[in-house]
């Protein structure tokens, strides 16, 4: 009688959202499922949550948008975090990607300092404008 075994229990989570149909959520569950591509350590955090605060449902997608706002903001993740840069969009995030880049450029040295500063992310367009910023003014970058 297996099924009889599931009598009773209650669902911790809701069904899985169909991509596209919220795109608040989109957003939110695109924020945690990149937060944790960022490594062991916050993949730990996500799944620290989820076994303390979410019946140990690990799928963003099938908690609610409060529940997904709750967790970045514990851990300080912008709800963006994760986005595609799009030129343009941010004039002064697009200022600090420029000055890296021109860094860059400036030969193999400044790529290694550069590589040594952002770890595995070396694209400057992937790093949050505060990064790009604190890297410029720590390394003397015009």
């Amino acid at each position: 009688e297996a099924n009889g075994s599931w009598q009773g229990l209650q669902a911790t989570s809701m069904p899985a959202a169909v991509p596209g149909q919220d795109p608040e959520k989109d957003r939110l569950v695109n924020a945690v499922k990149s937060f944790q591509r960022e490594g062991e350590m916050h993949r730990e955090l996500w799944w620290n949550f989820c076994e303390t605060q979410l019946g140990g449902v690990r799928d963003p997608s099938r908690h609610d948008v409060s529940l997904l706002r709750q967790f970045l903001a514990a851990n300080g993740v912008p709800e963006n975090f994760g986005e595609p840069y799009v030129p343009g969009l941010d004039p002064v995030k697009d200022h600090f990607v420029n000055r890296v880049k021109q860094y860059q450029k400036g030969g193999e040295q400044n790529r290694e300092i550069w590589a040594t500063f952002c770890g595995h992310k070396r694209d400057p367009a992937r790093h949050d404008t505060s990064t790009l910023q604190q890297f410029c003014e720590a390394y003397g970058v015009p």
